[in-house]
């Protein structure tokens, strides 16, 4: 892979996570709201955006989420991921309580839930699509018994599946 092409996907995951930081504070509000769309929490929530995303995306760069092969991810990124979504969930209860304090309480557990499941499900698509483009390139397939059980056994497998 190219090095334009690797800064073409990176560039692809950061949109990806510039739209859902974007929705899920909205989303989160509704939800919270039970789905009325007339409240003026939205008009507050609306207000203070640009700094919120800018404390996700932020964070999500520090903890290097944008400099990670997702092709290869696992729960060590799935951990990485709430980690991030931790940190920068704190960092935002924290700017919005001291600037207006004005929002439901409960909106940020549910912002972070849906945070990590989004981000999280974004990067599971990354390598999906890998391991499909992946597997449609073989032209044979050969089977293969391994016997016995345990992490090595495993490692083996996943290692004959990569290569």
């Amino acid at each position: 892979m190219t090095l334009v092409q690797q800064q073409l996907k990176l560039f692809f995951l950061f949109v990806i996570d510039l739209f859902i930081v974007s929705i899920t504070p909205f989303l989160s509000l509704y939800i919270r709201l039970e789905g009325a769309l007339q409240n003026p929490f939205y008009d507050r929530l609306f207000e203070i955006m640009p700094v919120l995303i800018a404390i996700r995306l932020m964070t999500f760069y520090f903890f290097g989420l944008y400099k990670r092969l997702w092709r290869y991810a696992s729960i060590n990124e799935v951990i990485v991921i709430s980690g991030a979504v931790t940190v920068s969930s704190i960092f935002i209860a924290i700017y919005i309580y001291g600037v207006n304090g004005m929002l439901p309480k409960s909106i940020h557990f549910i912002d972070w839930f849906c945070t990590i499941l989004l981000i999280g499900t974004s990067r599971f698509f990354v390598r999906l699509a890998h391991y499909w483009r992946k597997n449609k390139d073989r032209n044979c397939c050969v089977n293969v018994l391994i016997v016995g059980a345990g992490d090595a056994g495993a490692m083996i497998a996943r290692e004959i599946q990569q290569r």
